[in-house]
């Protein structure tokens, strides 16, 4: 899929494209990233929108953000409304207005934190799906660079993760690993998301012909599959 990146210059370029190609958003797609206050959640959302590597040293709290920019996996094209949110527990009232109307959930979890992994189950799950219990998840274990610096006690075991996934249930759509410093699977978390939705609203509406392609589905008995570089995986 491609994208581009709303604060800057070509955005405006981009749409004129692609409404020149007789393309104009399908939907736009309201996507919440919870998780852990410092598990990265904001890292991987200026990763990709400004396309550039983040740095874990330079973290500063987020009360509220939202991020906007087009999608296009050739078939259809999506406007995605990207909401970061405090992952403080003094903000909960502040959260939870964005959970009305989103379309899917990406949960992150920091890979060397176990704390954050099961803070998913007890505190994040429980939190949106008291709004929406039946909205799509992407699981995202971000700082998957850490996997090459830290020795293996000092981060969360693919079983853990499994686990916490399986715990969750058929609303997981996607699981994977990602780093906002070297950019790996970044855009991927975010296609994964706009293919959840093109598959959901295929199944609304009929259409003519089905993308070839590529929610990432979870199969809670497989392995992880791993990716070309960096040690970021694919739990699939």
């Amino acid at each position: 899929m491609n994208r581009a990146n709303p604060e800057s210059g070509d955005l405006e370029a981009w749409q004129c494209r692609k409404r020149y190609n007789g393309q104009t958003p399908a939907k736009e797609i309201k996507i919440v990233v919870i998780g852990d206050s410092g598990c990265g959640k904001t890292s991987l959302l200026i990763n990709y929108k400004d396309g550039k590597p983040a740095n874990h040293k330079d973290y500063i709290p987020t009360i509220f953000e939202t991020y906007n920019c087009l999608i296009s996996n050739g078939s259809s094209t999506f406007k995605l409304s990207l909401h970061d949110t405090a992952g403080q527990e003094d903000f909960e009232g502040l959260r939870t207005p964005i959970y009305s109307d989103v379309d899917v959930v990406v949960a992150c979890y920091s890979v060397d934190s176990q704390p954050s992994l099961s803070n998913i189950i007890e505190t994040w799950i429980p939190e949106v799906q008291n709004y929406q219990p039946d909205v799509p998840i992407v699981l995202v274990g971000t700082k998957c660079d850490l996997k090459n610096q830290l020795s293996h006690d000092q981060l969360v075991t693919e079983q853990e993760e499994l686990e916490i996934s399986s715990q969750i249930g058929h609303t997981v759509m996607g699981h994977l690993q990602a780093s906002a410093i070297t950019g790996e699977n970044v855009k991927k978390v975010f296609d994964v998301c706009a293919s959840v939705m093109a598959e959901k609203l295929s199944n609304v509406a009929p259409v003519a012909a089905q993308p070839a392609a590529s929610k990432p589905a979870v199969n809670k008995s497989s392995k992880t599959a791993s990716q070309d570089k960096g040690g970021c995986c694919v739990i699939v």
